[in-house]
């Protein structure tokens, strides 16, 4: 509100850093979502985008590491080696969804 007040345009980046105080402070994926107006698929985006650029280091409160190790095994058992979404999703037969999927991806690509 106070950048409306002030006709700040926010810079790059700062919807990323919003999210990353929003989630310091103890708020669920949905509780930022709804905070920020927007969708949890996008606080998802921005995890990811945190774990990559490494301002996120500990990712444990959003994705487990079954999680992780389950996009890893279907990653490593397609012939392809897709990092598309959609096809690890029906490979795991929806049991883990975009978002976490997205998440792992974002883990897998520090390695």
């Amino acid at each position: 509100m106070l950048r409306k007040e002030l006709n700040i345009k926010r810079e790059k980046g700062d919807s990323y850093i919003e999210t990353l105080m929003l989630l310091r402070q103890g708020l669920t994926i949905e509780q930022v979502a709804e905070s920020r107006n927007l969708k949890p698929v996008t606080i998802y985006s921005h995890i990811a985008e945190l774990i990559i650029s490494r301002k996120l280091t500990d990712w444990s409160n959003y994705i487990s590491v079954f999680e992780i190790e389950s996009v890893a095994n279907v990653i490593s058992s397609s012939e392809s080696k897709t990092q598309n979404l959609k096809p690890i999703y029906e490979a795991l037969n929806g049991e883990i969804d975009y978002g976490k999927i997205r998440l792992a991806l974002a883990v897998l690509s520090l390695e």
